[in-house]
């Protein structure tokens, strides 16, 4: 008896067949798993389905016999081998008796091929300038420009610098701190994920807390409870 794993059972007998006859019958329904239908003249013919891999082996018992003779006579155990030795997919196959399939036709130790196409890059060398500006509190401050809810900064008899009280008292109050751009586009991405993802319980209600692809609302309202220390630098202030 042989079966298929998954799908309906099918049955062979091998009652009065010669070993030949045995043994041919067990590789045809192998060979006839690998293509997919099993067509044995004699009995109904089977379609197979996403057959890929299959292992084909001898029952528990068979194998005790074979390996561990195990209640055995020498005849059976002579009868076995034989059969054994025939059993395979491929004609030239040197495993018999058992093997695995993991494709068509394969049954060889399975080989992956990693292919990376390297393309060159040229890089051209051009004239390029940087310029760094270190201290522990930055102000970038324009004489044109202005926060409209916090007003204007008058810069006027700063040429020789700027005073302490002056920074504490109105060029702090009346700037921003600077935007970091990825700590922004993080938190901007996780939005827009939910906003994709997220569905409702019913109409009119406060969409699920958790979108279908994972994103969370308690995520979102982390980062923005965060987001006056990560998004934005308070010590780098513009207006």
């Amino acid at each position: 008896m042989s079966q298929i794993v998954g799908a309906p059972e099918y049955y062979i007998q091998f009652i009065g067949k010669t070993l030949k006859e045995t043994y041919t019958l067990i590789n045809d329904f192998i060979k006839g798993v690998n293509e997919g239908t099993i067509n044995i003249s004699g009995y109904t013919i089977h379609n197979v389905y996403d057959q890929f891999p299959f292992y084909f082996r001898p029952t528990l018992n068979t194998y005790d016999k074979l390996i561990n003779l195990t209640g055995a006579t020498p005849t059976e155990i002579d009868n076995i081998t034989k059969i054994s030795n025939k059993v395979k997919l491929n004609a030239n196959d040197t495993q018999t008796g058992y093997n695995l399939v993991w494709d068509y036709n394969k049954t060889s130790r399975p080989i992956k091929i990693n292919k990376t196409t390297f393309i060159p890059i040229l890089y051209s060398t051009s004239p390029i300038t940087y310029s760094t500006m270190g201290a522990e509190k930055v102000f970038i401050l324009s004489h044109g420009t202005e926060i409209p809810s916090k007003g204007k900064i008058d810069l006027s008899s700063t040429l020789y610098g700027i005073k302490e009280d002056k920074y504490t008292k109105e060029i702090i109050p009346k700037t921003d701190p600077m935007v970091r751009g990825d700590e922004l586009m993080k938190l901007i991405n996780l939005i827009v994920k939910f906003l994709i993802s997220h569905v409702h319980p019913f109409h009119g209600l406060s969409p699920v807390p958790v979108g279908r692809d994972g994103t969370r609302t308690s995520e979102i309202l982390e980062q923005l409870l965060n987001a006056p220390n990560t998004i934005l630098n308070q010590n780098i202030r513009i207006n």
